[in-house]
């Protein structure tokens, strides 16, 4: 139900596309479409963004092929493709970016960085690549407002690495309280809230802001979801095999149908090892 009503949105927007066909009109209805794909599929995403890069050239607009590549830089590393975000982002001088998208430029660094850093095995580049991405991290503060929903899980995301779970709770607490079940935001403050918990080993708690993250992406229509896969991973833990296998097979439907190669790899583990188990209980 919930994907029949994202898909309707973008076939809306794809006949859109068909009826204003001035280069204005459709780098607008583009930019929807990729906001509309970017958690639900991300070829499709990467695909409008690039449509986008060809519209500003003919339109000599060099702020919104500025802003298309910035996306797709945040897009790319995002998901795992490292190489071509990085090349990307070399191409973009820092001051030629103008004062409206600088916060854009700095998150995606930001994020190619991070999440370089996060894959990496090779702990000299780990280190390397964190230290750049903290201090894209510093920028990012400098210029954002103090009570902005970004200002909040950034400073969220510091005070759990640094293992101040109390702060972090207070902030999360104070996020939560600005946002509905059952949204995409909603759905990444709980596993937000998740993560403090696995912090303090409170596996109940874990497990319930796991679910309630779950059951907000699947009514979102979010198919680049971390929550089920990794709440179906602790249920395995603990034993509840045919509630981890439901759980798993049904999270990797997701990723394959998202189309990321770095998501599917992320869950191919535990997929295989649920799996092995699953099977072998019923044998």
């Amino acid at each position: 139900i919930y994907t029949q009503l994202r898909e309707e949105r973008i076939d809306n927007l794809i006949n859109r596309l068909s009826i204003y066909n001035e280069l204005q009109n459709t780098y607008n209805i583009q930019t929807e479409l990729y906001k509309e794909c970017k958690s639900y599929k991300c070829d499709s995403a990467i695909r409008y963004l690039n449509r986008n890069m060809e519209v500003a050239l003919s339109l000599n607009d060099n702020r919104k092929l500025l802003e298309s590549k910035l996306r797709l830089i945040h897009l790319l590393s995002s998901t795992g493709t490292y190489m071509e975000a990085k090349d990307l982002l070399a191409i973009i001088h820092r001051t030629e970016v103008p004062k409206d998208l600088t916060l854009d430029y700095y998150l995606s660094s930001q994020t190619l960085y991070n999440e370089a850093a996060s894959i990496s095995q090779d702990s000299l580049f780990a280190r390397e690549y964190r230290q750049i991405s903290n201090r894209y991290r510093d920028s990012i503060f400098n210029i954002i407002d103090a009570d902005s929903p970004l200002y909040l899980e950034m400073g969220e995301n510091n005070a759990r690495v640094n293992r101040q779970y109390d702060k972090a709770l207070q902030v999360n607490d104070k996020r939560l309280g600005e946002t509905t079940f059952g949204t995409p935001e909603y759905a990444l403050i709980t596993y937000h809230r998740s993560l403090i918990y696995r912090g303090l080993n409170q596996p109940d708690q874990e497990k319930y802001y796991l679910a309630l993250s779950s059951v907000s992406d699947i009514r979102s229509a979010i198919k680049d979801h971390a929550s089920l896969w990794l709440l179906a991973q602790l249920l395995y833990q603990e034993g509840d095999i045919e509630r981890a296998y439901r759980y798993i097979r049904f999270s990797w439907s997701e990723t394959v149908f998202y189309n990321a190669r770095l998501r599917s790899l992320q869950s191919a583990g535990i997929l295989s090892l649920i799996d092995d188990t699953y099977h072998a209980l019923i044998q």
